[in-house]
């Protein structure tokens, strides 16, 4: 199976109950927010769980950091080329 298929179901795998125990425990608190509200507490929990714990699980479990695919260059190829950050790869 394609590396990047299983990246993306793995990570769906871990997001999913994630975000169903969050809003759980906001119901289960009564907390009756606005939407918005919700939704910025969720995210506040959700993404830095993706970034810190999900992520780089899933990384080793799929032995491996997974290439961005056919739809972007590789930063050699890129405006600036050399891969640094700053834009345009002009002198500063």
């Amino acid at each position: 199976m394609n590396k990047r298929l299983v990246f993306m179901l793995a990570v769906w795998v871990c997001v999913y109950p994630l975000v169903t125990l969050l809003l759980s425990a906001l119901e289960w608190l009564g907390l009756q927010l606005p939407l918005a509200l919700q939704t910025l507490l969720l995210t506040a929990v959700v993404v830095p769980a993706m970034v810190f714990v999900v992520v780089p699980g899933v990384s080793r479990f799929v032995g491996g950091p997974v290439s961005p695919g056919p739809g972007l260059p590789p930063k050699s190829a890129r405006p600036g080329g050399s891969g640094r950050r700053g834009g345009a790869g002009g002198p500063r």
